[in-house]
């Protein structure tokens, strides 16, 4: 799909629900909704606890010394 640069004129054509701040172009709602894969998910979880285990590690090790 070809893409092409949008004009300062054109960003009149943009709108924004002030209820539900959906955007609009020309009338139309834009899809601004991003869903990562499952795995994604789940490596990012995986990070995350990492991430937990690895700093009470160190605030154990600083009060157990």
């Amino acid at each position: 799909m070809a893409r092409k640069p949008i004009a300062l004129e054109q960003l009149d054509d943009f709108s924004v629900d002030d209820e539900t701040n959906q955007l609009f172009w020309h009338g139309k709602a834009v899809m601004t909704v991003i869903s990562l894969p499952w795995w994604v998910q789940v490596a990012a979880l995986a990070g995350g606890l990492g991430t937990a285990v690895s700093a009470g590690a160190a605030v154990a090790t600083f009060f157990l010394k």
